[in-house]
């Protein structure tokens, strides 16, 4: 593009979101006591402003430089702020939906196509595999990596981490505020081990920990919370820089990595999905059985299923395996005849 039209593109997507952010910091907290804000102030507020704590003199620079098309974007923004509140005061609701879910749409659309042209430049590729628990997802994922020379990760287990800080933490896992400030005060490292990636919450890896009861209870709790999902969703997408990558989980193909080609929906019998975790639990809880895991397994997949964000479901263009009568090599075999193909 021409210079008048990058300066111009330039100005929308990065200079006047910065002053805006701003300008929000200011209308907010501008003439307030910072001490009861700063007790609400979540991810929201976090996100929205991030760009605000930029070096005041070098964005003086950049808009001096671009001055006329910022403040064209400003101004747009400013009306659109003011169409906003005419309908909230005019109790028109209907429009501030209608306003709202198109910003999400053109949000989503901007950032898919932002993020196919990064994921295009990376070179890394990744495997998405989706289901339900007790699917064969995790054996046939790592199978799949095994024989791809790809990283295995079990997005599950950064749901239960998170869950497991929770309980530890002594908080509520149906408390929202509550784990959006455990979330919001924990520090994640991730390594790479033994072909797998692998993570600490504030230095703790763990372990173990987290395939206990009370985390397998509760962790659909903390998975449903929106602010949750966004936090892991990003780590998961960082990981691309580790190489190519084989992900399971129940959102991987559908909001992860939507433009994935290869992506796999497992799913089985409930009852052999029962059986199977069962004979896992078994050797571990002696008072396990196929009727207990039936039950918490409907538990889970009806809280999966109807949550408001990411909810369990097929992704549009995946590759449905039933593997209800086949062996878990099987399963394998046929995501890499597939992948390989």
């Amino acid at each position: 593009m021409d210079a008048v039209e990058h300066d111009g593109v330039a100005a929308l997507t990065s200079h006047v979101p910065h002053v805006t952010a701003s300008a929000l910091v200011l209308a907010i907290a501008g003439s307030r006591e910072p001490a009861p804000l700063s007790r609400l102030c979540g991810s929201g507020f976090r996100d929205t402003t991030r760009v605000a704590s930029g070096d005041a003199g070098m964005w003086r620079d950049i808009v001096e430089t671009n001055a006329a098309p910022v403040a064209a974007g400003l101004r747009e923004t400013a009306q659109r702020l003011t169409e906003f509140a005419e309908q909230i005061e005019g109790q028109d609701f209907d429009a501030v939906e209608q306003g709202l879910a198109a910003a999400a749409r053109l949000r989503n659309r901007l950032l898919s196509t932002s993020n196919r042209m990064k994921d295009s430049m990376s070179g890394s590729k990744v495997i998405a595999i989706d289901g339900p628990s007790a699917s064969g997802k995790s054996t046939v994922s790592k199978g799949v990596a095994a024989a791809r020379e790809a990283l295995y990760v079990d997005s599950g287990s950064l749901y239960r981490g998170m869950t497991w800080k929770v309980l530890e933490a002594g908080a509520d896992p149906e408390d929202e505020p509550a784990v959006v400030d455990v979330l919001e005060n924990a520090e994640w490292t991730f390594r790479v081990e033994d072909g797998a990636v692998r993570f600490a919450i504030d230095g703790t890896d763990p372990g173990e920990a987290i395939r206990g009861e009370a985390v397998r209870e509760n962790v659909s709790y903390v998975a449903r919370i929106p602010a949750v999902r966004e936090a892991i969703v990003a780590h998961l997408r960082a990981m691309k820089s580790l190489g190519d990558l084989v992900v399971e989980g129940r959102d991987i193909g559908s909001v992860v990595f939507p433009d994935s080609p290869w992506k796999f929906y497992l799913d089985a019998d409930p009852v052999e999905r029962a059986r199977r975790r069962n004979a896992e639990l078994v050797q571990t809880e002696a008072e396990s059985s196929v009727e207990q895991v039936m039950d918490s397994l409907k538990r889970r997949d009806h809280l999966d299923s109807t949550r408001k964000t990411a909810p369990l479901l097929v992704p549009v263009g995946s590759t449905l395996i039933d593997s209800t009568y086949m062996t878990l090599p099987q399963v394998i075999e046929r995501v890499l005849e597939l992948v390989e193909g």
